[in-house]
């Protein structure tokens, strides 16, 4: 019998070859992406059984290698395949307890309700192995709970009794406060392999033995199998605790999803609260740097005011000096200057800081010098007839410049001293004494005249310079040189 299993042996490992071995090494490595290769350029079969009776498929559902499992039943692969000890995947997952190749086993089609060799059902190796997660997932697709193995009848309801009371017991924090269980003494425990086989091998040893008392002893009629009893009231009050429980987990699973929801809006909250904060932070830092740069505009313009208050004071106290220096002419003089347009050159106007403003100021005060001119000249004109009605002399002209009255003092004293000389009647001495009083009035009005002319035309020139220092322009060089080729006619007058 050995031999006949090694020679089958023999001829399923003959097939087994290198890129088998490849696939089988990848699945070992959790290698997704090569298992997915070799299955696509090779064609290999994941479920192919090596010497030792399993297969990549297989490996891939023990470890618990998810994305090597799903590669595989992306390619296809029949998930009913046995290996060597008659377990499916769904069995070897269920029994190595990783729920996560149990769901995807149970989704991709693969029946719940599967038995081994021994009868067993992916429910009964999961209860055995106490992995609570792959039973539930067995049981949400409906795996049978009152299945029965080869060794005992419903020994998974007790299995699950017994397992899922006290793991529920342990996660819904009843440690303090011990549960009333059942007493699960009674209750016939699911056997392992190990005990199955030894009951198997005790149950064929007294076979054995009374084949070989047969000779020497007479035959014995066999006891009868006590009857398959029905299920206790221990094992349904069992059943009826785990639904309890069951009901009471998922409460407390609804209560601990609000209970992440709450903590999922509260990060998302605080999340919004920090973005905020740093949109905040971000806008009070640009404030303070506006805050900066208006400091330091306002300081620049603190400088330029005081700098500008510094002009307005020099400017100011030359006002006050140009004055005083008027006001002391005035004094000297006895009576305010007669020169057309003095105030106005001397005023503040005539300092403008542009040279337009100037032009447009030292135009005026061309035309008010040609206003003034015009009242001279009336003035000039009332005195002309008033002496022709004293004195009967020569009609002057329009305009009795200095050096014509010079001129009529000075022809008026050779008449005063050719009087004498004449050979006419002599005239009364009170017309003489009046002539002479005029005479002396007009020639001293002529000296304060021709004074105070040439200290105001020195006094125009020097302020004018100092006005259109800087500031000089055609119109102003003109205004200036017609002043000043009138000082030089003046002075050839003389």
């Amino acid at each position: 019998m050995k031999s006949l299993k090694a020679r089958f042996k023999k001829a399923d490992s003959q097939d087994w070859t290198k890129n088998d071995e490849k696939l089988l090494q990848a699945v070992d490595y959790n290698d997704a992406g090569r298992v997915t290769s070799l299955l696509l350029r090779k064609g290999l079969v994941p479920t192919k059984l090596d010497s030792e009776g399993k297969s990549a498929f297989h490996l891939a559902a023990t470890r618990g290698n998810v994305d090597c499992l799903e590669a595989m039943l992306a390619h296809g692969v029949d998930a009913m395949t046995k290996d060597s000890s008659g377990y499916t995947a769904l069995h070897l997952a269920s029994k190595h307890g990783h729920p996560q190749c149990v769901s995807k086993l149970l989704q991709a089609s693969c029946p719940v309700d599967v038995a081994d060799g021994s009868g067993r059902t992916a429910l009964h190796l999961a209860a055995a192995s106490g992995c609570i997660s792959c039973s539930e997932i067995l049981c949400d697709f409906k795996a049978p709970l009152n299945s029965k193995d080869k060794v005992r009848s419903l020994c998974s309801r007790s299995c699950c009794a017994r397992l899922g009371l006290s793991q529920n017991a342990a996660q819904l924090g009843h440690s303090s406060e011990p549960l009333n269980l059942p007493n699960f003494s009674s209750l016939p425990l699911c056997p392992t392999e190990e005990e199955s086989t030894e009951q198997a091998s005790q149950t064929s040893s007294p076979s054995q033995s009374s084949v070989r008392e047969k000779s020497s002893t007479p035959r014995k009629r066999k006891a009868p199998l006590p009857p398959l009893g029905t299920p206790s009231q221990e094992d349904r009050d069992a059943y009826e605790e785990i639904v309890r429980l069951r009901q009471e987990r998922a409460q407390f699973l609804q209560k601990i999803r609000g209970l992440e929801q709450q903590e999922k809006q509260r990060r998302e909250r605080a999340e919004l609260d920090q973005a905020s904060l740093r949109s905040m932070e971000k806008q009070i830092q640009e404030l303070q740097e506006r805050l900066v740069a208006r400091d330091g505009e306002k300081e620049k313009l603190g400088k330029e005011v005081e700098a500008l208050r510094s002009r307005l004071s020099s400017t100011e106290n030359e006002k006050e000096n140009t004055s005083y220096d008027i006001e002391t002419l005035q004094d000297e003089e006895g009576e305010p200057l007669e020169f057309p347009g003095a105030e106005m050159l001397l005023s503040k106007k005539t300092l403008s800081p542009s040279a337009e403003e100037l032009l447009a100021t030292l135009q005026g005060q061309v035309q008010s010098l040609t206003v003034q001119n015009k009242e001279l000249r009336e003035k000039i004109q009332v005195l002309e007839n008033y002496e022709r009605d004293e004195s009967s002399p020569p009609a002057p002209g329009d305009v009795v410049p200095i050096t014509e009255l010079s001129k009529e003092v000075f022809r008026l004293k050779e008449a005063l001293n050719a009087l004498p000389e004449s050979g006419g009647p002599p005239q009364s001495p009170p017309n003489t004494d009046a002539l002479q009083a005029r005479i002396r009035a007009l020639e001293e009005k002529l000296e304060e005249t021709e004074t105070r002319h040439s200290k105001v035309v020195t006094l125009y020139r020097s302020h004018l310079l100092y006005a259109v220092q800087g500031h000089m322009d055609e119109d102003v060089q003109r205004l200036l040189c017609q002043i000043l080729s009138m000082q030089r006619l003046q002075e050839q007058g003389r």
